[in-house]
């Protein structure tokens, strides 16, 4: 049996100043970051977003035919050259894997709401997250495109130097930040954010982020 898709969920900081849209030195060099992930075997696509709050975060979710596949990018020679081309435009860089769902709403959300949830007791993906998601896509909530959970591969702390756990991730798609501010004061978010956040050592909300 083939190995599953894996998806790479990168964190980034860009450096301030850094600006990699437009017609910029920057934005070049970026583009031809992408590039080089594009072209490396086990490649499948990619989605980059910037968070609404804060538009020096980027994340970057890269689809690969396997976790082997990036492991075998990150191995090659040309990973560290590639690595010295990133660094000039960021401060800090996180990573983890998860296995997608089919199809990703990150493709087709406009905008979406990250969750990563650290320490997770051994029933919560099954019990609580998937009760909180079920519900959310009951709601049929204006604005909500889809909801989507996902097991992390690796064990996480959210702090560093932290206990690692059990790690979990929600993405909830809404057609607009508009939408996703008049769910929290749904009666919904209201009724379920107790079973989101029982069973869970600690939250971190990645933020909305502009596809």
């Amino acid at each position: 049996m083939s190995p599953p898709p894996v998806t790479e969920a990168a964190t980034l900081t860009l450096k301030p100043g850094v600006n990699v849209d437009g017609d910029t030195e920057e934005s070049h060099a970026w583009a031809g970051i992408l590039k080089t992930i594009c072209e490396q075997e086990g490649f499948i696509s990619l989605t980059c977003g910037a968070k609404v709050e804060d538009e020096r975060s980027l994340v970057l979710m890269v689809d690969w035919t396997s976790h082997q596949s990036h492991l075998d990018f990150i191995a090659r020679p040309l990973y560290q050259p590639f690595m010295k081309r990133v660094a000039p435009l960021i401060d800090n860089l996180t990573m983890h894997h998860y296995h997608p769902s089919s199809p990703s709403l990150l493709a087709s959300s406009p905008v979406v709401e990250i969750a990563i949830l650290f320490n997770t007791t051994p029933t919560y993906y099954s019990t609580n997250l998937t009760s909180f998601r079920d519900a959310l896509r009951d709601s049929k909530s204006e604005g909500l495109t889809g909801v989507e959970i996902a097991e992390v591969l690796e064990e996480l702390a959210k702090e560093e130097g932290g206990d690692k756990g059990r790690t979990a991730m929600l993405f909830v798609g809404w057609e607009s930040v508009d939408a996703h501010m008049r769910f929290r004061e749904s009666e919904t978010f209201k009724n379920n954010i107790a079973t989101l956040r029982d069973g869970v050592g600690a939250i971190e909300m990645v933020g909305l982020l502009a596809i």
